[in-house]
Formats: C-alpha cells, structure tokens, sequence
C-alpha cells in the first residue's frame, strides 16, 4: 500500500516492516481537501512509534472522510466540535450545524441546522431540534440535486476529491455564510419582519421566537440607544 499526504504531512506504509515513511513529495492521493488529523484513524504502529497517524484512503469510513475534511472549515469561522455537530456562540444566538447519516442504511448524509436564541434559553450546548429557529440547508444551496448526490457515497459518478470540493464548498460558501449573516437579533428582526431574499425561505422561526423578534425588548436590543451627544459650548 502506498502511503497517504494530508496536509503535506509523511504518513507510514501500512503493513511493511519498521513503519517506513514515505516522502510528501513523492506520493500525493485524493482528497485534496485537507483532513482533520486527529479525526482520522491511527495505525497502532505509527501510535507505538509515536509517528504521524497512518491514513490510507480505502481504510477510511465515508463519516471519516467527510468529517475530517468539515472540521478545519467550521474551526476556522469559530465553531466548537462536540462528535458531529458544531456549534459557535455569540452574544445573540448559539449557531448550530449537525452531519446526520440517512437511518435507513443508505451511505449519504445530510445536514441539520438552527439557531438558538438565548434570551429564549439557558441551554449552553442545544441540539439542532432545540433551536428556536429551524434551518433548511438544503434550501440555501444553489443546485441543492448536486449538494444531495455529493452527500451519497454509494453514488460512483464524482471522486471522493470532487465529492468533498463540492461539499465543502456549499458548507463555507452558503450554508456557514448565511448562518453567519443572521446570528444576531437584529438581522433575525428584520428576517421575521420581512423575508425578502429566497435564501429567508430556509429559516423559519418557531412562534415563540417570532413574538419575541417583534416584541418591543427585541427592538431594543436590536438598536440600542446611543449616548446622547455633549453640547458643544
């Protein structure tokens, strides 16, 4: 077997005598998407030897996959990782993205996301169903055909390399993005008031939370009063 590059680190070549390393240079393997290490399994030989994880891409469950390629993109716009869910706080809100398995034994997955008010809660680390707000990820995708057959793994017609691009590229690009232009009350007020952009259509706010986004404490914490000004002498 050939050894495996991730994040232009060395990996052993499982099962040869001493663990030899492979040079980065030398070998190169899909996905070109960089891994999350330490979500990836490690060869016990390379654990002994206290040497850089193993990884072969044939040995890899496609959660692996997936999940190593995701970690490095939600970690990098703030989100904290607890199994496969991520969340990131903000003085508003809790954001919440969740990879979910199909339960009907199908190799795809698909994602789950909300946002939690926290003037509504005391919850500190809510699940995606807890939220007061439901997302639709699906809804924010541009061609959401191609985001659903990229998230089958039993489907042969992309490479693992195209498959994670493609993922990933939906994940930062749209469904982190507009989670991230609505983590606040007031860009939420506005969003109950009045959904004007088609991407609106994929957050819908439970009743409680709409009373609370058109109630008069949320207007106040949506546009707060500013000092008033000194008279100039």
């Amino acid at each position: 077997m050939q050894g495996a590059i991730i994040e232009g680190l060395s990996f052993c070549r499982i099962g040869d005598k001493g663990a030899r390393t492979e040079n980065a240079s030398r070998t190169k393997i899909q996905p070109v998407v960089q891994a999350d290490v330490a979500a990836l399994r490690r060869c016990p030989r390379c654990a002994r030897r206290g040497l850089t994880p193993c990884v072969e891409p044939e040995m890899l469950t496609s959660r692996e996959l997936l999940v190593g390629a995701l970690a490095p993109l939600f970690k990098s716009c703030g989100y904290k990782k607890t199994a496969c869910t991520w969340r990131k706080s903000t003085s508003d809100t809790i954001l919440v993205v969740s990879l979910e398995k199909n339960r009907w034994g199908s190799d795809s997955y698909e994602f789950r996301a909300g946002i939690y008010l926290r003037a509504l809660g005391s919850e500190t680390s809510p699940t995606y169903n807890r939220c007061q707000i439901e997302v639709s990820p699906l809804r924010l995708a541009k061609n959401h055909s191609h985001i659903l057959q990229a998230c089958d793994f039993s489907c042969q017609k992309q490479s693992q390399a195209e498959r994670l691009e493609i993922i990933c590229g939906f994940v930062q690009g749209e469904l982190l993005a507009a989670l991230s232009e609505r983590s606040d009350v007031s860009s939420l007020r506005r969003l109950a008031l009045n959904r004007t952009y088609p991407a609106d259509l994929a957050f819908t706010p439970h009743a409680n939370a709409t009373n609370f986004l058109l109630s008069e404490p949320a207007q106040q914490i949506a546009a707060p009063e500013r000092p008033a000004s000194r008279v100039a002498r």
